[in-house]
């Protein structure tokens, strides 16, 4: 009776180890190739599960979250969206994510590893963290200023600070507001359709692309 219970004990064992064996090949082998997968809307979900972390000026947010109470559950807004389009670019969850938005998608999200205390048990466990914070360096007056003086025209202001490099303002004129693209749905696509077919182009960023 004893050999057959340690028997049993062994292949309980066995079939353990297998089990995490297999855990453990589809977490950090598989993962990557799981969340490319098109039919798999689970990284989609877990991407907008949570606020994201913001783009600061100066001391105020310019950005935020909202809750949509559908599947993805929050998207993303700005505040004064025209004018610091330019800056910010936009975070869709129908056409991805621009300018800042983009470059610091990974702080901004959470998923940056320099925001977990326990970088590889975030990775093993495909955890993150709250969303993190990105300041600029742009200064509110005269990112206001530089706009108030292209309304109604086409141009563009870069302004730096000549002894550090610092971008101090940033202004593309005409802009457009990347609140809304941030959902899904007919009104983002009628938006995005209509800003991409606008004779004055103003999702083109005239401060960094015809300065």
């Amino acid at each position: 009776m004893i050999r057959y219970i340690r028997r049993a004990a062994a292949f309980c064992l066995l079939l353990l180890v297998a089990l995490l064996v297999n855990a453990a090949r589809v977490q950090l082998f598989e993962a990557d190739e799981l969340d490319d997968n098109p039919a798999n809307r689970r990284a989609a979900i877990v991407r907008y599960d949570q606020p994201r972390g913001n783009i600061v000026v100066g001391d105020r947010p310019v950005t935020g979250s909202k809750e949509t109470g559908e599947q993805l559950s929050f998207e993303r807004t700005y505040l004064h969206g025209p004018l610091y389009a330019p800056v910010t670019g936009y975070a869709s969850q129908t056409y991805g994510t621009t300018l800042i938005e983009n470059a610091e998608d990974a702080v901004l999200s959470g998923t940056d590893s320099l925001l977990a205390p326990l970088p590889f048990w975030n990775e093993f466990t495909r955890g993150r963290q709250p969303g993190g914070d990105v300041v600029t360096t742009i200064k509110a007056s005269m990112q206001q200023a530089a706009y108030e003086g292209l309304r109604g025209r086409r141009g563009a202001v870069a302004a730096l600070d000549p002894s550090t490099g610092a971008i101090l303002a940033l202004v593309s004129t005409p802009s457009y507001d990347p609140e809304r693209l941030s959902g899904t749905g007919a009104a983002v696509t009628d938006a995005w359709s209509r800003l991409n077919g606008s004779t004055s182009m103003p999702m083109l960023n005239r401060a960094i692309r015809q300065t």
